[in-house]
């Protein structure tokens, strides 16, 4: 059985036996029933109750936003969320974001430490997503070589990853006095 609403093209369950997907929980039982080639797997969702907050998502550009409380062992899924959404009360982790702008994805994904703690009643805040600063390592090696690292992070520091088809060269101009002194175009990697 699928409950209705707007579900993600993809979801990853792993292990977990609860899933918080539009505005409503699910206790997810996993069963096996035998098929021609090996077997198939089927997921049962029942709804299921629990003392909920809000969570005042402070950020642009969300496409996705996937969040993981380890202790409750339960997976919140939100495509497209509004500025606040309801979520269970726990201690939750950002599993993925995804990004999209007018012609651009990115990605960030289980690189996440940071832990949001919503009580039953209260609203709490995440800082998450758009907009995206550019940002430059520049390393020296040797006398005449410089290494660039460029990343884009969003407003807390994290480093999102560009997970776009079609990705234009980084491009860098060198000004001296308004004038273009250097041009160039990079690689990836």
């Amino acid at each position: 059985m699928r409950p209705e609403g707007n579900w993600p093209s993809t979801l990853k369950l792993n292990d977990k036996q609860r899933i918080y997907l539009d505005d409503r929980l699910y206790e997810v039982k996993f069963s096996f029933v035998p098929a021609a080639k090996g077997a198939d797997v089927l997921a049962e969702f029942k709804p299921a109750r629990t003392e909920t907050g809000r969570l005042q998502i402070d950020g642009k550009f969300i496409h996705r936003l996937a969040l993981t409380d380890r202790g409750a062992q339960t997976d919140a899924v939100y495509t497209t969320p509004t500025a606040e959404v309801e979520i269970p009360a726990g201690n939750w982790l950002i599993s993925e974001v995804v990004l999209k702008g007018r012609n651009e994805t990115y990605t960030l994904k289980d690189a996440v430490t940071d832990t949001v703690s919503v009580k039953p009643g209260e609203t709490a805040k995440l800082a998450v997503g758009g907009p995206l600063r550019n940002a430059a390592d520049i390393q020296r090696q040797g006398t005449r070589t410089y290494v660039f690292n460029f990343k884009v992070v969003d407003q807390a520091g994290r480093v999102y990853k560009n997970s776009s088809n079609t990705r234009e060269k980084p491009r860098l101009e060198i000004l001296k006095g308004g004038k273009q002194v250097i041009a160039a175009s990079f690689e990836y990697g």
